[in-house]
């Protein structure tokens, strides 16, 4: 059961890199299609686990300093905007937003 849903989400992934592929590109979507799934075919034939799993685990290395790195300097921003906000004095409410 696996295996038949891999084969769809492959097939999925695949006509969505076909169909973004249009967008930027002339030419027929069958034929993105066509090439992205004899890539990815040829690929797994191809290429021998370990060159697989040691390129694997430098982008998921390079992706969490990527990410960590992302969210330090998100974090450094909003302290600095929202300390240079003014807050009002008073909010006001409408009453109409709480009537029932």
């Amino acid at each position: 059961m696996v295996s038949v849903a891999n084969v769809f989400n492959q097939g999925a992934d695949i006509g969505a890199m076909g169909a973004a592929t249009q967008l930027v590109l002339p030419g027929k979507i069958s034929l993105f299609i066509l090439v992205f799934g004899v890539g990815s075919l040829a690929g797994v034939l191809l290429v021998p686990y370990s060159t697989y799993a040691k390129y694997q685990a430098l982008e998921s290395k390079r992706q969490w300093h990527g990410n960590h790195l992302e969210w330090i300097i998100n974090a450094r921003e909003m302290r600095t905007n929202c300390s240079s906000m003014k807050r009002p004095q008073q909010l006001v409410a409408e009453p109409a937003l709480f009537a029932r």
